[in-house]
Order: C-alpha cells, then sequence, then structure tokens
C-alpha cells in the first residue's frame, strides 16, 4: 500500500481535510483500496451500510471547531468531485455525507453538480440534499433557486422544490407557487386519479408557512387570480368536505380553520368576496344568500338564491331581521345565531344546510361594485345584466333608493356562489 502522510481529523485545516477526502474518496472508487484508501482511519470504514456513514462516524466525536472546517471541506471538495462526470459516485457520497452532518455550507456549490439534462442522477442528489437543508437562510433560497432553473430541472421535481423554497423563504410563499406553476402543471397531469401527490405537497407548504401567512396574503387574492396559477393549492387547502382548511363564521368576521384540529385558527383580516365561495367551490354547501343595508328607520333586505326573491324594508331592529330570515328560510335561526351575532350597520349570510354563514361589517357589502356611484343612471346600469334575475317591481325598489340597490348587488352578485 502508498504511503500515507499523517493525518488527524481534528487537527487538519479545511484544505487538508478536503484533500484527504478527494484522495480517499478515489482510491476507493477508481483504484478499488477498500477501505485502505481512507488510511489513517481506515478502520471506521465498512462497519456500516455506505460510506458516507462511515464518514459521518469519523466526523461525530470532532470537536465542534473540527467538525466546522470538515464541513468547508465537504463543501470543497464536492465543488471538485462535482462538475468531474467521472467522479459521480464520489460526488454522492459528498452529498449524503453533507446531509448527514447538516452542512448548509454544501448549499453554495450543490448546484454546481448539474450540467444537463442527463443528469437525473444527480439531480435526485441535489433536489434531495437542499430539501433536507433547507432552512430560512440566502444561501438555501438561492440554491433552490439555482436548481429550479437548471437545464437539468423538470416537473418531476416541482412539488419537492416548492415545499423546499416554502421552507426557506415563507413570506414569500405565494410568489414560490406562482413561479412553479408551469412545472406543478405539468406534474399534475402526469399524476394518476387516484394520486395523493399534491395533497402532500399542499399539506407540506401549510406546515411550512403557517396559516397566519395563508390569511396574510388573502384568500381574495387567491380566488381573484385570473391566470389560476394557484388553482391546485386552493383546491387542496379549501375545496370539499375533506380539505385541509376551512373558512367558518365568528361574531364579527370569518376565519380559517386546520380543518383536522379547529383550535388551530387565524382571523381573516380582509373581508371575503364573493369570488372567494364561487372560486373554492362553496357553492355545494350554500342555500341562500341574505343581504341587508341599514338607515335610520328601516333596514333594506335582499333575499337570492338563483333570482332575487325579495327587497323589503324591514323595521330597523335585531328581532325584525331575525324574524324576516325566519319566514323567508322556513326554519328557526334565532336558536343557534344569538340576537348579539347579527351586524347592526349591514351584512351578508350565506344560509347553509347546517349553520349560517355570517359576513359582517359596512366593509363587506357590495364590494364587486365599489366604483358604482349613488347616481340612479348607474344604478340601472348596473342591474340591467341582472335583469333575466329580478323582476320589474323589485328592480325599480333597487333602483330608487341607495341602501336598498346596495344590499340588491350585493345580493345578486352573491348567488352564484349560493345556488
Amino acid at each position: 500500500m502508498p504511503t500515507v502522510p499523517s493525518f488527524d481529523p481534528n487537527t487538519a485545516d479545511t484544505s487538508s481535510i478536503a484533500e484527504w477526502l478527494a484522495t480517499a474518496l478515489d482510491g476507493y472508487f477508481k483504484d478499488d483500496l477498500g477501505r485502505w484508501a481512507f488510511r489513517p482511519l481506515e478502520q471506521h470504514i465498512g462497519l456500516r451500510e455506505d460510506v458516507a456513514d462511515d464518514l459521518c462516524a469519523i466526523y461525530d466525536p470532532l470537536t465542534a471547531a473540527a467538525q466546522s472546517r470538515w464541513r468547508s471541506a465537504i463543501r470543497d471538495a464536492l465543488a471538485f468531485h462535482g462538475r468531474d462526470n467521472s467522479k459521480r459516485e464520489a460526488a454522492r457520497v459528498l452529498v449524503d455525507f453533507a446531509v448527514l452532518v447538516r452542512s448548509p455550507e454544501v448549499l453554495h456549490v450543490l448546484p454546481g453538480i448539474l450540467s444537463g439534462k442527463d443528469d437525473g442522477e444527480l439531480l435526485d442528489l441535489a433536489v434531495g440534499a437542499a430539501t433536507a437543508l433547507a432552512s430560512q437562510t440566502e444561501a438555501s433560497r438561492k440554491c433552490l433557486e439555482r436548481i429550479r432553473s437548471s437545464p437539468a430541472f423538470t416537473s418531476d421535481y416541482a412539488g419537492l422544490i416548492l415545499v423546499a423554497l416554502c421552507h426557506a423563504d415563507p413570506d414569500k410563499w405565494l410568489y414560490h407557487v406562482k413561479e412553479l406553476a408551469v412545472p406543478m402543471h405539468e406534474l399534475a397531469s402526469r399524476l394518476s386519479p387516484g394520486s395523493t401527490a399534491l395533497r402532500f405537497y399542499a399539506s407540506r407548504i401549510l406546515d411550512a408557512i403557517s396559516l397566519r401567512r395563508v390569511a396574510d396574503v388573502s384568500l381574495n387574492h387567491l380566488a381573484t387570480d385570473s391566470s389560476g396559477q394557484a388553482s391546485w393549492l386552493a383546491k387542496e387547502w379549501l375545496v370539499g368536505e375533506d380539505s385541509l382548511l376551512c373558512v367558518q363564521p365568528t361574531a364579527t368576521n370569518m376565519q380559517l380553520v386546520l380543518r383536522a384540529d379547529n383550535a388551530v385558527s387565524t382571523e381573516l383580516e380582509d373581508p371575503l368576496d364573493s369570488t372567494v365561495f364561487t372560486t373554492y367551490g362553496l357553492q355545494t354547501r350554500h342555500k341562500t344568500a341574505i343581504v341587508w343595508e341599514r338607515e335610520e328607520d328601516k333596514t333594506w333586505v335582499a333575499v337570492c338564491s338563483d333570482r332575487l326573491t325579495d327587497l323589503a324594508p324591514v323595521e330597523p331592529s335585531q328581532q325584525a331581521l331575525i324574524a324576516f330570515m325566519e319566514a323567508h328560510l322556513g326554519e328557526q335561526i334565532s336558536v343557534w345565531w344569538n340576537e348579539e351575532q347579527v351586524p347592526r350597520h349591514g351584512g351578508i349570510v350565506f344560509i347553509a344546510p347546517d349553520r349560517l354563514f355570517p359576513i359582517t361589517g359596512d366593509r363587506l357589502l357590495a364590494l364587486w361594485n365599489k366604483k358604482i356611484s349613488d347616481r340612479l343612471t348607474d344604478r340601472v346600469d348596473y342591474l340591467r345584466k341582472y335583469r333575466k334575475r329580478i323582476e320589474p317591481t323589485l328592480r325599480r325598489r333597487a333602483f330608487e333608493d341607495s341602501k336598498a340597490f346596495r344590499a340588491t348587488a350585493s345580493a345578486l352578485a352573491l348567488a352564484p356562489a349560493t345556488v
């Protein structure tokens, strides 16, 4: 055997460690020297399933300062081996070693091992390592973005990279979702009907970013994204009885709730646009939308399902409003919706088969017609598109009073989400 210089893993500098790793791996894979390639530490090699595990056994008992030098040496050795196609086995061991010892230092050189679209094996390694080492650091984010933009990248890895990016940079999770929209669409198109892959990625993204960040971005933003770039994620999060999240009423607004654990919830600060209910498929649950606008001496109440069925001035009291709704619904709602929950100035209520979904507050009314002025001609123009769904008598009432108009416009706009 060739003579090997003295090598102390605890005192060697970064350059010496990198050189030892490179020489040992070349001897092991190229010259077939077996464990003797790792002299003078050969006694640690061949005792475990993989060389990376053997190297980890050398690393574990070292001092903290020595371990830091070893992590940097792994990076330097990988930068050398990773660009040489003839040394792929050595690169694999170094990547696995880096993951085992949690070495974020390799993130700077990890994308460099990828050279083209034929690098399926190395792409597996790079994505796996980058995902395992992902943390909220600039180095982690840059590594993942470089892998994503590499010629070797394919849509098969889109979900893994997306989850890792959301973990590395959770505040920009929606940006990452949109940036990976195309490969995620390609991935989804190849999945079998019973696949749970998208569900897995949606759940992992939620774990990475927290419920609060979902609410901060606003469900309105997701629902009104005309490009549909986040539609797969919104579907997994909010559509259907087994969705990961659900929207529930509070006394004053709505909250986003983790379906698997109702104790995990967050208040929605932004009012919900009717588009949210349409986009997220909630139309399968709701039967009726009731919208009201308060004036000093009366309350205009609009009731709508597929058509506007009523628009009436009601006495401005909580009891009168509840009685009006109960008359239209044919059931007693005061038992399960107490008087304090009825907003005093105006609001919207979705009536579901088993519960109410109140959306309350002045800001929430007629969000879709913010630009409509209080002029009669503008009211007429706005309601013209709904003329087939509202009889002339009710339409005239809406024309004549601004509060009646706002209640009508809101109820009609919400109707597609309730039938």
